[in-house]
């Protein structure tokens, strides 16, 4: 019989009689029922073990009581049936902002044509040039005159300017249009800023890219007359190795690097390290001669059956001086290397160095002086080992052309005078007496003679300092 059914006097008398064991026996049967619930109901989450949570993607993650409470709302909110969230969510509730929201009394399309104006102003400052904090100051007073001219005059004047701060937001928001001002007044800087391909040496042999450029070297030497006046380096990477190989000017007076000064430096790189596969140039004109060489390029091709690319030549964009891994080379000799010498004024020439107030370093020497220490600091970087993250793994480049040669790579052999005859440049001349005028000397070859009052004759005239010969078709001795 259930005790329920007693009369509730009889009710009470029965649970007072009821002994302490009975009572303590019903709260461990109810602590095991609440027990066995809670299991049951956490038995999925327990199946993983502790931090070792994975998300859809595969990653371990963890996550917080608030991260867990909020993913159940938004599943229990989609669950039930006509339950849907803002009609707004994703869309700007704020025009420009709330309090210039809550004052003025426009409607919705005269606040949204202020808006768009005030955006227009940003954007027309930042690409002027003018600075992020200037660019606030005046936008906010632009906000204060179009709200005046769309007919919003309160009593108290100062009311705009207390309730009108520009959000910092729409200001930011705008930055990327100084790149407008940058392009216009400084492309350098533009181009710099630009995003790069990352090159790889990956699979590349030596000589296949080589890059060539001139770069004025921050060391002071004085000349014959006592003036001073810094050196020309002319250098020529090996891209696949990172080897440099250079050649100095100097001039004693006023002048520029010509075809037939690069044309030196890269015989006598030729002659040392073989025909390169591919030039990269910049657009300057002491790099004309490359033209000359397309055709013996293709000669290192392996396989060679026949021209692959129109041209063997490549030259960079104008502004692209970050596009030439030459020129950060350039840079970390200047750093490393070139600041240790006495007489460097390092790469600002309106702001050289001093060694006192109002005196400038003292000169290096003689241009034959520099020479031998330049040489030597070109030599202690292309032995000495690079980073371990570097493109070269911790060899020096040195060490990564002796690896190219134990595999197996070897160069495509060219002497000097090859390469100034391929360099040279055609010209027109007469057979006069016997012989022709290149030069302002003389030359002539038995096989002249017999080529008197002809027409003209092609003459292959090398760009050199002094030429020693010319080329008609076949060789020509200078006549005595």
């Amino acid at each position: 019989m259930n005790s329920t059914s007693l009369p509730l006097e009889y009710q009470q008398r029965l649970k007072t009689s009821q002994t302490p064991v009975e009572n303590h026996s019903k709260s461990i049967i109810d602590r095991t029922a609440e027990h066995a619930w809670w299991l049951d109901y956490l038995r999925p989450a327990l199946q993983h073990p502790a931090n070792s949570t994975r998300n859809w993607e595969g990653r371990a993650v963890s996550y917080s009581l608030r991260t867990l409470q909020r993913h159940a709302a938004r599943f229990d909110e989609g669950m039930k049936v006509g339950r849907h969230g803002r009609s707004d969510k994703g869309k700007k509730r704020v025009v420009i902002s709330r309090k210039w929201d809550k004052l003025v009394p426009f409607d919705a399309p005269t606040k949204a044509k202020i808006a768009e104006d005030l955006k227009q102003e940003i954007r027309g400052l930042l690409k002027g040039g003018m600075s992020w904090g200037h660019t606030l100051q005046e936008a906010e007073k632009f906000l204060i005159d179009a709200t005046r001219a769309w007919g919003f005059r309160p009593g108290d004047p100062n009311v705009l300017e207390r309730a009108f701060p520009i959000p910092t937001e729409l200001v930011s928001a705008e930055l990327h249009f100084r790149n407008v001002h940058r392009f216009k007044r400084d492309h350098k800087a533009y181009d710099d800023r630009r995003p790069r391909i990352r090159r790889t040496l990956a699979g590349m042999q030596p000589m296949e890219l080589v890059v060539g450029d001139v770069h004025p070297v921050d060391i002071h030497l004085t000349r014959p007359d006592g003036t001073v006046a810094t050196a020309r380096l002319i250098g020529f990477l090996d891209w696949a190795t990172q080897r440099l190989w250079i050649g100095l000017i100097f001039f004693e007076k006023r002048g520029g690097v010509q075809n037939r000064d690069v044309i030196e430096v890269f015989a006598a790189m030729i002659e040392a390290w073989g025909m390169p596969q591919s030039l990269y140039f910049d657009n300057g004109k002491e790099f004309g001669f490359a033209a000359f060489l397309d055709d013996a390029m293709q000669l290192t091709v392996p396989g060679f059956h026949g021209p692959s690319r129109s041209t063997h030549v490549i030259n960079a964009l104008p502004y692209n001086a970050s596009a030439k891994p030459i020129e950060r080379l350039f840079g970390d000799l200047e750093t490393r290397y070139f600041s240790t010498a006495r007489g460097h004024i390092g790469g600002n020439r309106m702001s050289k160095k001093q060694e006192a107030i109002g005196r400038t370093v003292a000169p290096f020497g003689a241009f034959e002086d520099v020479v031998p220490a330049i040489e030597g600091f070109v030599r202690t970087y292309n032995h000495t080992a690079q980073g371990k993250k570097s493109a070269l793994k911790g060899l020096s480049p040195e060490a990564t052309f002796r690896k190219h040669l134990e595999a197996g790579w070897a160069p495509t052999a060219m002497s000097r005078d090859e390469v100034r005859a391929a360099c040279a440049r055609t010209e027109e001349r007469s057979v006069v007496q016997g012989g022709i005028s290149v030069g302002g000397r003389h030359w002539t070859c038995p096989e002249l003679q017999a080529y008197q009052y002809e027409k003209i004759w092609s003459v292959c005239r090398p760009i050199t300092h002094r030429p020693s010969c010319c080329c008609l078709t076949g060789m020509v001795n200078e006549s005595a």
